[in-house]
């Protein structure tokens, strides 16, 4: 069981009997069942989001994004690894997923918004204004991507992106 950030719900997840898959309960009532899914409390208040990976099918899986029991559109990833990191802004307004598609894929999606295919991406932060800010590598080019704008192309960016420290 986990709490809400603001204390007042508890999220469960509990294993389903002789079905297989889960039951995700908020507050002992049913959220939703699913066949795996890992649950990420935002810093700040009542909300938290939800990857949800589906049944293997011919050896692969689709994982998905929910918040609460609502299926984000467009938040689907075909890949075994599927989304593999959830980030939230300090104050819980904004969020961003990666995503790994395949070995050589990966996209990273920001309050809804998917952005473009690289085959890797860095960790993503965010400014104050709440856009992601993250490194994206393509073509043995890299590029910075703040928000939905790419810059353009260098053959080095070093250095990770970090949260600004407070003063």
């Amino acid at each position: 069981p986990a709490f809400t950030s603001d204390g007042l719900h508890i999220i469960t997840k509990l294993p389903v009997p002789r079905g297989g898959g889960y039951d995700i309960l908020a507050d002992g009532r049913p959220l939703m069942r699913v066949t795996g899914a890992e649950i990420y409390m935002a810093p700040k208040g009542p909300g938290f989001l939800a990857v949800v990976w589906t049944p293997f099918i011919n050896s692969a899986r689709q994982s998905f994004l929910t918040a609460g029991n609502q299926k984000i559109p467009g938040s689907e990833c075909l890949g075994n690894a599927g989304i593999n990191h959830v980030y939230f802004t300090e104050d819980a307004k904004h969020y961003a997923v990666s995503c790994q598609n395949s070995n050589t894929a990966y996209w990273v999606m920001a309050d809804g918004k998917k952005g473009q295919e690289y085959t890797m991406v860095s960790p993503v932060v965010f400014t104050a204004d709440g856009r992601p800010v993250y490194t994206g590598h393509m073509n043995n080019k890299n590029f910075l991507v703040v928000g939905q704008e790419e810059s353009e192309a260098y053959d080095q960016i070093h250095g990770e992106a970090q949260r600004p420290r407070d003063a």
